[in-house]
Parts: structure tokens; C-alpha cells; sequence
């Protein structure tokens, strides 16, 4: 990885930026379906917040994370070139669709989901 400064500047630029991006990602995809779920879909650890105020933070980190994405996903200079364009978005798409093919190819092998347990 440390070789790719070594050919390309907006190419270390991209990988580092599309980190950002999957990692940021990855914290939604946890997060807007325990919302979905009213909350209830894992267990509460210690640091649960319980009723009306933990959903509103959790929804307001939500949006705030929507919406870095999306200025996360400007170019970083205008006027836009080849050089200095962040291409983020792009590997953030080719993944998901990447990604969904594999899903869709894989669909007949049947995994059992996990096991949640509960607390008592």
C-alpha cells in the first residue's frame, strides 16, 4: 500500500478518502436498522441510552453522518480534473454493485443467521 504514493498522489488520496467513506458506511448500515427496529433488535449493553433521547441521538448521528458523506463526496478543488477528482464515489459504488452480485450469486447457499441472547 505504501508504494501507491510512490506512482500516484490521487491514488493514495482515493484509497485513504474511500476508507473514510466504507468506514462511515458501515457505522449506518449498523445503525439505521437498529433504528428501524425500534431499538429493540440488540441487546442493551452498559452504555444504552434508554428511551425517546437515545432514538434522537441515534437518529441525529445518523444524519450527520448522511450528510458528510455527501459533502465528503464533492471534489476536493474546483476547477475539477483527472488529478485532483475525488473518486470515493466511484469505488463506493463499483463495491456495492460488486458487492450485490456476489450476493445475488450466492443466494442459494442458506446461512443461519447469529444467535442474539438476550439479557435477563
Amino acid at each position: 500500500m505504501g508504494l501507491i504514493y510512490l506512482g500516484s498522489s490521487t491514488a493514495l488520496e482515493v484509497f485513504v478518502g474511500s476508507f473514510v467513506v466504507l468506514t462511515t458506511l458501515s457505522y449506518l448500515a449498523a445503525l439505521v436498522p437498529f433504528l428501524f427496529s425500534g431499538r429493540t433488535s440488540i441487546p442493551p449493553g452498559p452504555f444504552f441510552m434508554k428511551g425517546a433521547l437515545g432514538f434522537v441521538v441515534n437518529a441525529i448521528a445518523c444524519a450527520f453522518m448522511v450528510a458528510w458523506l455527501i459533502i465528503y463526496w464533492f471534489p476536493y478543488v474546483y476547477p475539477v480534473a483527472a488529478e485532483n477528482m475525488n473518486y470515493s464515489s466511484l469505488i463506493t459504488g463499483g463495491l456495492t454493485i460488486i458487492m450485490g452480485l456476489i450476493w445475488i450469486l450466492r443466494k442459494d447457499i442458506h446461512e443461519s443467521p447469529p444467535v442474539v441472547l438476550k439479557q435477563e
